[in-house]
C-alpha cells in the first residue's frame, strides 16, 4: 500500500511540474525587446509653425552619449543627430519624423521642449495634448519659448564640446549670475494653469549667447535664460 501511495504521489507531483512548464510556454516572451543599445532616445523636440504646418526638430542621443564612464573624454565631440517633420498636425508631423527613424524612438528620456514664437502664438494646448498621446513622456519635463533658429538652438554643446545635456536648457540652472534669477517652468505647471480662469503661465526664453566666450579664438556660443514669456490660459 506504501508503495501504491508513493507512486501515485509520485505522478501528481510530475503532473505539477508540467502543468507549470506549459504555463511559461504561453508567457510573452522577450523576442522583441530591443537592447538599450539599438533604440534612439529623444531628449528634446522643438517645435515651429510655418507656412500654415507644423515643422517639429527632435534632438536624438544614443545610449552612448547619454551614459557617463570613466572612459569620458573631455574635448571629443559627441554626435549630435536631429530629425525634422512636418504636417498639417502636430501629430502628423511626429509622425513623419518616424516614417525615417532607423530605430524606435524611445520618449522616456524627454527633458526639454522648446517653443517657438510662432507655436506660442497660436497656443500651447495642441503640443500637449499630442505630446501627452506618449505614454512614456512625463509631466516634469523643463518647456522654454526661443526666438532662435530650431537647428541651432538642438545642435549647442556644452563647454569643452560635452554633450547637450550638460547645458542651461537641461539643468535651467543659472551658475552664481548677477542677473535675476529665471526660475524653471515645468510641463505639469504649464497643463494645471492652461484652462484654469484667471491664471497666468511664465516660460523662460532661452537664447545663444554668441559673444561671451571664447575656444582659443573662436567663438563659441552658449545658452542664456534672456527674459520670459507670458501665457494666459494656454496662449
Amino acid at each position: 500500500m506504501r508503495s501504491v501511495k508513493g507512486l501515485n504521489r509520485m505522478r501528481l507531483l510530475i503532473g505539477k511540474m508540467l502543468v507549470c512548464l506549459l504555463s511559461l510556454g504561453l508567457l510573452a516572451s522577450c523576442a522583441n525587446s530591443r537592447d538599450i543599445q539599438s533604440l534612439a532616445y529623444v531628449t528634446a523636440i522643438g517645435i515651429d509653425y510655418e507656412n500654415g504646418e507644423y515643422k517639429t526638430y527632435i534632438q536624438v542621443l544614443n545610449f552612448s552619449n547619454i551614459a557617463r564612464s570613466e572612459n569620458t573624454q573631455l574635448g571629443k565631440k559627441v554626435p549630435i543627430w536631429i530629425g525634422t517633420g512636418h504636417g498639417k498636425t502636430l501629430a502628423l508631423s511626429l509622425a513623419d519624423t518616424n516614417a525615417t527613424s532607423q530605430f524606435p524612438l524611445f520618449w522616456g528620456h524627454l527633458k526639454a521642449v522648446v517653443l517657438s514664437e510662432n507655436v506660442m502664438k497660436m497656443g500651447s494646448k495642441e503640443t500637449y495634448s499630442t505630446l501627452n498621446r506618449h505614454n512614456e513622456v512625463r509631466y516634469n519635463v523643463l518647456v522654454f519659448g526661443t526666438k532662435e533658429k530650431m537647428e541651432d538652438v538642438l545642435t549647442q554643446r556644452s563647454m569643452f564640446n560635452l554633450s547637450p545635456l550638460d547645458t542651461i536648457m537641461y539643468t535651467s540652472t543659472q551658475a552664481r549670475t548677477q542677473s535675476p534669477y529665471i526660475m524653471a517652468s515645468y510641463g505639469n505647471r504649464l497643463i494645471a494653469n492652461m484652462n484654469e480662469p484667471g491664471n497666468s503661465f511664465y516660460m523662460p526664453a532661452i537664447k545663444i549667447n554668441r559673444n561671451a566666450w571664447l575656444e582659443d579664438e573662436t567663438k563659441r556660443g552658449m545658452f542664456e535664460l534672456g527674459g520670459a514669456y507670458f501665457l494666459i490660459r494656454g496662449n
